[in-house]
């Protein structure tokens, strides 16, 4: 059995809030195959563990920096700027 190699770059303070992926998956409404890609593009902070068998934890404030950051996509951008006009029917 290999052990990860990396040293755990920043230690977490007593005052930080720590979540765990499923968390991080609802509030982003992905699923959990979705943050490991996403996690392997970059698109998300790197998980950390609190002990070798743990779970993937994440820090709070780095996933919400990230919502805050996104952009916001105006779906309904040409929708509803004129009225709507009655169509005719031919009888």
């Amino acid at each position: 059995m290999t052990e990860c190699s990396e040293p755990l770059v920043s230690t977490v303070t007593e005052d930080e809030e720590i979540v765990t992926g499923a968390e991080v998956d609802r509030w982003l409404r992905i699923s959990p195959t979705t943050r490991w890609r996403w996690t392997k593009l970059g698109r998300l902070p790197r998980p950390f563990r609190l002990h070798p068998h743990g779970q993937n934890l994440y820090r709070k404030r780095e996933i919400r920096a990230l919502i805050d950051s996104a952009p916001i996509v105006e779906i309904y951008e040409n929708c509803g700027d004129q009225p709507n006009e009655e169509k005719s029917r031919d009888v």
